[in-house]
């Protein structure tokens, strides 16, 4: 009934209720109103079970289900709804600014998956390079390391270390990062 009231608006972001297999209640609710899934599941972590498709045949709401776990959502929410959300409302700079970083630390992981590590960042030297380090625990149920976080490091796919000192990506996502490093 929620759900399909939420279809008359613009956009409907849906949390939690989106998993794998039997604990995924919001994708086969979604279809049965007639929402087109455009895509299930991203090779992301956290978030893998995000879900996004159109209503009314592609003319409708656009609708997110984003994962039930904190920082998956937030995550998710960052990367997919609020580039969208900005679009819908005018702007032309969607994406959060990204720096080049150094590895405070080495990271590791299985290749497969792209991850997405909440990291600090600090101003280093007079080359003013910032360097990223974690915030903690990782686990998408740590809301801790999401509210600390300066930034999401991308860990590429492919990939199944970064070296400490290496470069790595980093979206910013609190911009008094860059009022610090002037300073």
């Amino acid at each position: 009934r929620l759900l399909r009231a939420g279809l008359g608006a613009d956009v409907l972001v849906s949390s939690a209720g989106v998993s794998v297999g039997d604990n995924d209640h919001v994708s086969p609710t979604l279809e049965k109103l007639g929402v087109r899934l455009e895509f299930w599941g991203v090779e992301m972590k956290p978030g893998y079970p995000v879900t996004f498709g159109r209503a009314d045949e592609g003319r409708g709401a656009f609708v997110f289900g984003l994962p039930g776990n904190p920082v998956s959502a937030m995550v998710t929410f960052e990367l997919f709804v609020r580039p969208l959300l900005l679009k819908l409302a005018g702007r032309s700079d969607l994406a959060r600014p990204v720096i080049d970083a150094i590895a405070g630390e080495s990271f590791s992981k299985k290749p497969g998956r792209e991850h997405y590590l909440r990291v600090f960042l600090e101003k280093r030297g007079a080359d003013g390079a910032a360097v990223a380090r974690t915030t903690g625990s990782q686990s998408s149920g740590v809301l801790r390391s999401m509210t600390l976080a300066d930034g999401l490091l991308v860990f590429p796919a492919d990939a199944s270390e970064i070296a400490a000192g290496a470069r790595a990506r980093v979206l910013v996502l609190d911009a008094s990062f860059f009022a610090r490093a002037a300073t």
